[in-house]
């Protein structure tokens, strides 16, 4: 909670209100409490946009036009900015049905400063007034080019994202990941439903039916001739399928799969860190007194950094060199030392030696301070610990609350293009009508969205139950849906007078 001065500017530019108020980020919204008035609580699917017009305020513009700017909130201002921005960013996830947690990357997309949240199935770039999904189907690579990642879509377009940072090889490296994983989980789940289909063929066909791409059935059909009845009969509820094979008959059939759930499951059974309880000594280190033996013996262990001192042939090893003699020769006798060793009245040698071990020796007495402790080392107990990873035996497309939503378009030479879903009880069809290569251009928007067409499409009628939608490609749903068709006994009938 922040305590600000607000002013609310109506959309023709006048101030409409202003004063004293608490502001809180909390349950998805923002909510501004007045001292003395009415709290205002502004949902974050409102919110066009986030920035600083001038420094030290923070403006939030409407949809309606309206906007709120708050000021004078001190060190609160960036706490609040920062939950702004993440509170919208958690909305666009969910507008976008992106999949599983995201890892946030700071960057810059042309002269917009960004966002640039990688999810399991798609990243988001979010600005402070767009946010743009990249699903992970539609994006070829991703490549470095100075300090910057170039994201290359299949339509030949290129997303490029700057002023990473250190950051810039990781986001690349995440991307690769998240691809290769995606990639996976498509092969894996395709393995499941076609099990008698041979690995060359089962590859290829999980390279048409990447997540959330519709794909012809000709295509499919062209790498085995059962590929498509035997998907449309395990993937569509047994009441619809009858129908959705008699309308294929007619139209352009296409079908694909899309990943509405994570299945990734998080690392475990580690050992917590523990606390360094074990401190350096120079003691005890196998030899009595931390002494070389005599003769041959000090002599070795001389010649291993104890020095020597070489006396009618026997030797001493001091510690860390510190015998008598001139680079490790001894006075009447064998003596060796490397250059840790101490030479005549003493050398460096000791010196490092103890700071290397976190001491050190005071030559001048106390004329250089006390010296310092030992370095502690860490007590380092290894445990037990299960890494991260996906079940894939999760991704079906059965039950009450399937992990993959199985889908159809059936599109006509019309320009019109009808969405399907075929294991979920969807009570209508919903029908397009686009220029250009319509089911493209409606596959792409379907997935942009999460495939979330009822919500879409109840927020695009405009009534006070729905959630308002203000990203793209919920507006060209919104703009192309010409029909709604119920399952019904006349379903396969009219949508039939509508396609064909």
């Amino acid at each position: 909670m922040a305590t600000a001065q607000y002013r609310i500017i109506a959309p023709g530019g006048g101030e409409a209100e202003s004063g004293r108020a608490e502001a809180m980020v909390t349950g998805g919204a923002l909510d501004i409490q007045p001292v003395g008035g009415a709290s205002l609580h502004i949902p974050f699917g409102r919110v066009v946009a986030i920035s600083e017009p001038q420094p030290y305020t923070v403006a939030v513009n409407l949809d309606d036009g309206h906007v709120i700017e708050l000021s004078q909130m001190g060190v609160m201002r960036t706490q609040l900015l920062a939950e702004l921005r993440d509170a919208r960013a958690a909305v666009a996830a969910a507008d976008a049905g992106a999949v599983g947690t995201a890892e946030a990357f700071p960057g810059w997309v042309g002269d917009s400063p960004v966002e640039v949240h990688v999810h399991e199935d798609a990243l988001l770039v979010i600005a402070d007034g767009w946010t743009r999904r990249v699903g992970f189907s539609f994006l070829v690579r991703a490549i470095v080019e100075s300090y910057a990642v170039s994201l290359a879509l299949n339509d030949d377009s290129v997303v490029l994202v700057s002023r990473l940072g250190r950051r810039t090889g990781e986001l690349a490296a995440l991307v690769e990941e998240r691809l290769r994983e995606s990639k996976g989980r498509t092969a894996a789940f395709l393995g499941s439903l076609l099990p008698g289909l041979d690995p060359m063929a089962a590859r290829a066909v999980a390279g048409l039916l990447r997540d959330g791409v519709a794909v012809p059935t000709h295509a499919l059909d062209a790498i085995h001739p059962e590929v498509t009845a035997t998907l449309l009969r395990v993937a569509t509820k047994p009441d619809r399928f009858a129908a959705v094979a008699a309308l294929a008959q007619h139209t352009d059939l296409a079908i694909g799969f899309k990943q509405a759930a994570s299945v990734r499951v998080a690392a475990s059974g580690g050992s917590p860190w523990q606390p360094a309880d074990h401190r350096t000594h120079i003691q005890d280190h196998e030899a009595p007194g931390f002494f070389g033996g005599a003769g041959l013996a000090g002599l070795g262990l001389g010649s291993f950094g104890y020095g020597g001192l070489g006396l009618g042939g026997l030797g001493y090893g001091g510690p860390f060199g510190g015998g008598l003699g001139l680079g490790g020769v001894g006075l009447g006798g064998l003596g060796a030392g490397l250059p840790v060793g101490g030479g005549l009245g003493g050398g460096l040698g000791p010196y490092w030696a103890y700071q290397a071990l976190g001491t050190g020796i005071n030559w001048n007495g106390n004329a250089a301070g006390p010296p310092r402790p030992m370095t502690p080392r860490a007590n380092v107990q290894r445990g037990t610990l299960t890494p991260p990873s996906q079940d894939l035996a999760a991704l079906t497309t059965s039950g009450a609350e399937p992990t993959v939503l199985a889908f159809a378009l059936f599109a006509s030479s019309r320009g019109r293009v009808a969405y399907e879903v075929l294991n979920l009880p969807e009570p209508v069809t919903y029908v397009y009508e686009t220029d250009d290569d319509a089911r493209s251009v409606i596959n792409r928007a379907l997935d942009d969205t999460g495939f979330q067409a009822a919500e879409v499409h109840a927020a695009a009628d405009g009534g006070l139950l729905a959630a308002v939608r203000t990203d793209a490609p919920a507006v060209l749903l919104g703009t192309a849906l010409i029909a709604r068709v119920p399952h019904g006994p006349d379903w396969q009938r009219q949508l039939a007078g509508l396609l064909t």
